[in-house]
């Protein structure tokens, strides 16, 4: 596989550490030390998952080497959909009329975007599919718990697109060599470790531990 292009869209609001300090007690140094983090971005009103990937689209289109329309698979990935059924996958594909193109959505946390990469594999593989999308964003402020000292300050909001062929179109093209995943089901605390339930306390890391693994491996 290929990458033909890429986008990206950040909201423009920032967010820095002192927010927290009132909130939850932690101070700036204490979440640099931390995470490294020392703002974050945050989708105004209005902006979503959707409108994000949408974005990040335009963005990538002056480097697409042929026309979207071409595309002919649409993967949205992300763990905080604005809606499930308009998707982002079919917004981009409404907005720019690809009527041929497959669209789905995929949710599997943060390894969604490589999940996705996966997919587009397996949809090259069987030969149902030959130049595709893949949006991967998220709007973590949509459900966040600002107050909660384990997880509160572990978000941020953005959206990114990449294009991507069976085959070679560009010189400049770089090459997806491999991708590997492995879900955390065997693990021990991992269905606890980290959870997301809009109407039960939004984003919660009630163990702080087992969440990051190999987070900095690449």
């Amino acid at each position: 596989m290929f990458i033909n292009a890429t986008g990206f869209y950040v909201p423009e609001e920032r967010v820095d550490n002192q927010h927290f300090l009132e909130l939850s007690g932690l101070t700036s140094e204490w979440i640099e030390q931390r995470t490294g983090i020392h703002t974050r971005s945050k989708a105004k009103e209005g902006e979503n998952v959707n409108t994000m990937s949408l974005e990040a689209v335009k963005d990538a289109l002056p480097k697409l080497p042929y026309d979207i329309t071409e595309v002919d698979l649409i993967v949205s990935a992300s763990y905080s959909p604005y809606d499930t059924v308009a998707t982002a996958a079919h917004m981009v594909q409404h907005e720019y009329t690809i009527a041929d193109a497959k669209a789905l959505y995929l949710s599997s946390a943060c390894s969604s975007f490589l999940n996705a990469l996966e997919v587009v594999e397996g949809y090259f593989a069987m030969g149902k599919a030959s130049k595709a999308l893949v949006l991967s964003a998220d709007k973590n402020s949509a459900y966040y718990n600002e107050t909660d000292p384990k997880a509160g300050h572990l978000w941020g909001d953005a959206a990114a697109a990449f294009f991507i062929s069976k085959e070679r179109v560009g010189e400049g093209d770089a090459e997806i060599v491999e991708v590997y995943t492995q879900g955390l089901g065997h693990l021990s605390k991992a269905m606890e470790a980290v959870h997301l339930r809009p109407r039960d306390g939004g984003i919660l890391m009630p163990e702080g531990r087992d969440v990051f693994i190999q987070a900095c491996t690449y």
